[in-house]
């Protein structure tokens, strides 16, 4: 991110917050703060299911059915009304969102409403899991195109090119995560340095 710039992490989960925290301090990673929450569109304390063998899949929604429930953990988690919290923050700018949060992507977004009319991030890079027909009418998808991002999707296979796929209603390309790049003055000189084609 350059000497000016700041990382803020969002990680709810107690175990993977505090690994987090060993490698800024170990790292002297100084520019990267961690935020020990989720964010979503309200303020709460939720359980969520976390698989032993996968951590980056907890998830506060229904674990997907090939998870098995007895080697599952339930872990307490607090999650804050997101742009109460955010706005705290006093961000001037915002460059890029990671937002990979296991289903709980249209709570986020809905939190965040004043955030993306205020200092809208230039590239949010997400997963998502719909496809055909459901990919441009999901809550999701429909919360970016609204505010006029381009979405693009990433490769699925690493046998084939490395760059964006660029995507226009109706088509879909299949992936399981994709890019929404806004409609910034700088987006073609954006989209050259993201690889979209």
């Amino acid at each position: 991110v350059g000497p000016g710039g700041v990382v803020h992490a969002f990680e709810p989960q107690p175990a993977l917050a505090d690994a987090v925290g060993r490698s800024i301090a170990t790292n002297d990673m100084a520019q990267l703060h961690l935020h020990r929450v989720g964010l979503s569109n309200a303020d709460a304390d939720l359980t969520m299911r976390v698989p032993h063998d996968h951590t980056g899949a907890g998830t506060i929604n229904a674990l997907p059915p090939w998870f098995d429930s007895a080697v599952v953990d339930e872990v307490p988690v607090k999650f804050v009304a997101a742009d109460p919290y955010v706005k705290a923050l006093g961000l001037k700018s915002v460059r890029l969102v990671n937002l990979d949060v296991e289903g709980h992507e249209p709570d986020v977004l809905g939190g965040l409403t004043r955030m993306f009319e205020t200092t809208p991030p230039d590239v949010i890079v997400f997963e998502h899991a719909a496809s055909g027909g459901e990919f441009w009418t999901h809550p999701v998808v429909r919360f970016f195109t609204e505010r006029n991002y381009e979405i693009c999707a990433i490769p699925l296979s690493s046998k084939q090119t490395p760059r964006l796929k660029r995507m226009v209603a109706p088509t879909v390309v299949p992936s399981h995560d994709y890019v929404a790049i806004a409609n910034v003055a700088d987006r073609p000189q954006l989209e050259a340095a993201l690889g979209v084609h």
